[in-house]
């Protein structure tokens, strides 16, 4: 008797799906008229994009006096050179009258020795908390009590705060020359006239752009 079971594969066999590939859907001439026209459409409004922006910053480059920045951090303008220093103000409410009477006498002093262009700003700033919460920040790194932890960041809040809410009234005094040589002497004239009732002091290029954006933007705050 033949055995037919040696004839049949008791594999299971998955059956075999042909796939079918879909087929992509060919345009029409009117289809591929309006893509083309769409990409021409974009391409027109990038370069014109790219045109507009050029035109602002040509426009804002125009207007603006600012060539450069000097090594000394001084700035070079298309008609002269400019350096700027802060006035260390004095709380004249606190003063008595021969006080105050000194201090206007120390300016009198400054613009009559001085005698050459210059220019006084006031300005507000948000009163500057950044280098206290930088140390506690890094103070927060090295402590492990919970209680000491929450003490940082209470005062760091704090700090956060004062700098959101509180404004400090500033003066600077700008000088001018035509020339970096001019300007050094100038700069040395202004530190030569200095005394116990009228001060200044050096500025970082980081403050001194601040106050210059400050003046072409007078509604920015900082």
């Amino acid at each position: 008797m033949i055995n037919k079971l040696e004839d049949i594969d008791l594999q299971k066999k998955e059956p075999i799906i042909q796939k079918k590939e879909k087929k992509r859907s060919k345009l029409s001439k009117k289809e591929k008229a309006e893509l083309k026209q769409k990409k021409k459409q974009q391409k027109i409004e990038e370069k014109l994009k790219k045109n507009e922006d050029k035109k602002v910053i040509n426009y804002i480059t125009e207007k603006l006096p600012f060539i450069d920045v000097t090594e000394n951090d001084e700035f070079e303008m298309k008609d002269e050179y400019l350096e700027i220093f802060e006035i260390n103000a004095k709380d004249i409410s606190s003063m008595n009258e021969d006080e105050i009477q000194m201090h206007i006498l120390a300016w009198g002093n400054f613009i009559r020795n001085y005698g050459l262009d210059h220019k006084i700003v006031e300005m507000t700033f948000p009163v500057s908390t950044s280098n206290q919460i930088s140390f506690l920040e890094k103070r927060k790194e090295i402590i492990k009590s919970d209680i000491a932890l929450q003490i940082l960041n209470e005062k760091i809040f704090e700090l956060q705060k004062i700098h959101e809410n509180r404004y400090n009234n500033e003066f600077y005094l700008l000088i001018f020359a035509e020339d970096l040589k001019e300007l050094h002497t100038n700069k040395e004239r202004v530190l030569d006239l200095q005394n116990n009732y009228f001060s200044v002091k050096k500025l970082s290029l980081e403050k001194k752009i601040k106050i210059l954006f400050k003046l072409n933007n007078m509604n920015t705050d900082f």
